[in-house]
């Protein structure tokens, strides 16, 4: 699944699928666009187009997505890696490593815009209420990987050195600086 979805609709009727801002696919050049069509088309599928999110903490219902608002994209990071088992280089100094199929560590790090308390609060509650541990600061992390062009999923813990540091304190109003998140993956082999 790519960072944009898009999902079929099931159209009523008198829908409007161009002022509803539906989509068409064009099987030949594999693209989704926008359709022009102003009455439902027996046959055809629409789509609505839904942006996506870079993180994603927890599953189901319980699910926390970072609003991208709290993510500075141009600090977004992420690695999706591969994990060697007894790798080694020989008496010629070549190095012999194979990687294992089902196990990748994930590593995502971001810092957010500077904050005020109530969308630090907001941010700091929607992650803590994600965690599987809190003692560990460990939960499920489902992230965008431009690599793989998909999102992975991978049992995290939240590194130890969140930094907060209060840029502004007035009146009873508080204002911080960037923070650095960093989620590091346990390389469990569930990870997908």
């Amino acid at each position: 699944m790519a960072y944009v979805s898009y999902t079929a609709v099931t159209p009523s009727v008198g829908d409007n699928p161009k002022s509803n801002g539906w989509y068409e696919y064009d099987s030949v050049n594999a693209l989704y666009f926008r359709t022009s069509d102003t009455t439902v088309q027996n046959g055809k599928t629409y789509y609505n187009r839904s942006n996506g999110y870079l993180v994603k903490l927890g599953s189901g219902g319980s699910a926390y997505t970072i609003p991208l608002k709290y993510i500075k994209a141009d600090t977004y990071k992420c690695v999706w890696s591969v994990t060697d088992v007894d790798s080694y280089r020989d008496a010629n100094g070549e190095l012999h490593r194979d990687g294992v199929l089902d196990r990748r560590i994930m590593k995502v790090e971001f810092e957010t815009p500077d904050l005020d308390d109530v969308d630090l609060q907001k941010l700091l509650s929607g992650i803590k209420g994600a965690y599987i541990s809190a003692v560990a600061k460990s939960c499920n992390v489902t992230a965008y990987m431009p690599e793989e062009g998909a999102y992975k999923t991978d049992k995290c813990y939240l590194t130890s050195d969140v930094n907060i540091q209060i840029r502004y304190a007035d009146n009873g109003k508080l204002r911080y600086d960037p923070i650095r998140f960093a989620f590091i993956g346990y390389g469990t082999s569930s990870a997908t």
